[in-house]
């Protein structure tokens, strides 16, 4: 099922490469590891801050502890990337604290961030780039986006929380007993394995799901756009219902089309 689709990001990319790029201070800084790192601690929560540059995700039932390898082309300390473990949770932070540079122009930072699966909370803050994943498992999975594109294969977790202002979503698998989505502008692009309850919410783009086999409630509030339902279902008003429905799906969007399979 999936869909590939690219956008306009270019002007945002350009501003966000140009401009001066400040990370804040944050607490225990001299406590922070500079550069590629191999953890052998127990590793229960991981929080990423990541500025520009893409992040890989790699889960390894094999693996003690984390490894973080950063592939860059800058030499500067307070450039590379800075990790913290402590109590069983793993900070990775772009810069050193406090660190300005006045331009993000030419630099390559990406990192790839290999972990044992089951986390108890995986947390990612992404400015601008790519997000790419086979598999996500744990409990609770953040992912705050400003621009860029995740690409993941499957996601197994009790709740996941999506935060996209421009950019491409993209999830062949989604497992999780809670979903809640919010995206100013871009398109969604989920298949549904098994879902309990699903919040959308989006002002500009299209949304493109392949439902639950069992079927779903789907509930859709809109203001200009067309809706799309490929399955066999009935229709009160804005309720769509499809099969059993033990899916309960809410979707919200300003301006765009929505894609039910």
């Amino acid at each position: 099922m999936k869909k590939k689709f690219t956008f306009g990001l270019l002007t945002i990319f350009s501003f966000l490469l140009s401009a001066c790029m400040s990370v804040n201070t944050y607490p225990d800084a001299d406590k922070y590891l500079v550069g590629s790192k191999t953890y052998t601690e127990t590793i229960q929560e991981i929080t990423i801050d990541w500025i520009s540059g893409n992040i890989t995700l790699i889960e390894d039932n094999t693996i003690v502890g984390v490894e973080i390898v950063e592939e860059t082309n800058v030499t500067k300390d307070e450039e590379r990337v800075h990790t913290y473990v402590h109590d069983g949770i793993l900070k990775v932070k772009y810069f050193a604290s406090g660190y300005t540079k006045s331009s993000l122009n030419h630099i390559q930072k990406d990192i790839f961030v290999t972990y044992k699966p089951s986390l108890n909370k995986l947390t990612i803050n992404q400015t601008s780039g790519n997000l790419v994943a086979e598999s996500v498992n744990c409990d609770d999975f953040r992912l705050n986006m400003t621009s860029g594109n995740a690409t993941i294969d499957t996601i197994n977790t009790a709740g996941t929380t999506l935060n996209l202002t421009s950019g491409n979503l993209d999830f062949d698998h989604v497992i999780a007993n809670r979903l809640d989505v919010s995206m100013t502008s871009g398109t969604l692009t989920m298949g549904m394995d098994t879902i309990g309850s699903v919040d959308i919410k989006m002002t500009s783009g299209n949304v493109y799901l392949t439902l639950p086999a069992d079927g779903a409630k789907v509930t859709i509030t809109k203001v200009s756009g067309t809706i799309n339902a490929n399955r066999t279902h009935t229709q009160a008003g804005n309720l769509y219902t499809f099969g059993v429905w033990d899916a309960t799906i809410e979707i919200s969007i300003t301006s765009g089309s929505v894609y039910l399979d």
